[in-house]
C-alpha cells in the first residue's frame, strides 16, 4: 500500500479551534501545545478560525529587560506581554531584533 499525501494548505496560517471559554480578537496571542500563533480574525469560543504560525510580529514587550536578536521570548499571559523569563510563561519564539531596557515594543519571530 502506497503512502498518499494530499496538499491541504500552505501552512503559514492554520485552522485553529478555540476550545477556550473566551473569544479571541484579531492580533491576540494564541499559545498552543508546541507552537505559538497570532489570531488573524476574531474567533468565538468553540469556533474555528485562522491563526498565523509563521512570521515576525511587533509585540508588547517587557520594558524591564533588554535582549539580543535570537534570544528566546515567552508570552506572559498574566501581564499580557512578551519577556525573556521562562518562569510561568509560554515559549513563543525568538527576538527578531535586539531590544533595550525601557522599550515597550519588541519584534517576535514565531517559533514555527
Amino acid at each position: 500500500m502506497a503512502i498518499q499525501c494530499t496538499y491541504y494548505q500552505e501552512g503559514n496560517i492554520i485552522d485553529y479551534e478555540n476550545t477556550g471559554s473566551s473569544a479571541l480578537s484579531a492580533g491576540d496571542p494564541v499559545p498552543m501545545t508546541d507552537a505559538f500563533g497570532v489570531a488573524v480574525y476574531g474567533i468565538d469560543a468553540g469556533a474555528t478560525g485562522p491563526v498565523v504560525i509563521n512570521g515576525v510580529f511587533i509585540v508588547t514587550a517587557d520594558s524591564t529587560v533588554s535582549y539580543a536578536a535570537g534570544d528566546k521570548l515567552y508570552w506572559d499571559s498574566t501581564n499580557k506581554l512578551f519577556t525573556t523569563s521562562a518562569t510561568s510563561t509560554t515559549y513563543a519564539g525568538y527576538a527578531a531584533k535586539a531590544k533595550d531596557t525601557g522599550t515597550t515594543v519588541g519584534y517576535l519571530k514565531l517559533n514555527y
